[in-house]
């Protein structure tokens, strides 16, 4: 009998040690106090912490859209909405610009974004008429408009309209 459980115990530690080394180094899987979960979108965070700034000299083109899936499901019912204003960079070299107001938070992976000169600020659709109009006024008046994105090594992400 303490032959049958010294080879189980041999064969299930290195077994154990290979399995928590996989789960260790994948990078679609992320550890929540102590536990290992499986992502569900694939984020690339930055390797130091970063802060981008960039001056905003106007609005630019708005769409408004709708979707949905019609697949003959109670899904067919849920729609989502998407307004997205384009901002238009004092500095046009900088890149594009698109604050994006959605219907439903839990399909918005992330508050904001900056890759490859492109820079999205997600925000509820309910605060799409407050923000408009706040934008216009300022556009209007000359008053400087700011776009911030924060993003840090562990995921944290932040967008700011500064006005």
């Amino acid at each position: 009998m303490k032959h049958i459980f010294s080879f189980l115990l041999l064969f299930s530690i290195p077994g154990s040690a290979i399995l928590g080394q996989s789960v260790e180094n994948d990078p679609n899987v992320t550890t929540i106090d102590g536990k290992p979960y499986k992502k569900l979108v694939a984020i690339s965070n930055p390797k130091q912490d970063e802060t981008h700034q960039f001056e905003i000299s106007g609005a630019g083109t708005t769409v408004f859209s709708t979707s949905n899936v019609a697949d003959g499901t109670v899904n067919t019912y849920k729609h989502n909405q998407q307004i997205t204003v384009s901002l238009v960079p004092a500095d046009k070299s900088k890149g594009e610009f698109h604050v994006i107001f959605y219907s439903d938070p839990k399909e918005v992976p992330q508050t904001a974004n900056y890759t490859d000169k492109k820079v999205a600020v997600y925000y509820p659709i309910q605060l799409y008429e407050s923000i408009k109009e706040k934008l216009d006024q300022a556009f209007s008046a000359r008053k400087k408009v700011y776009v911030k994105v924060v993003q840090k090594t562990n995921g944290f992400r932040e967008g700011s309209l500064i006005l």
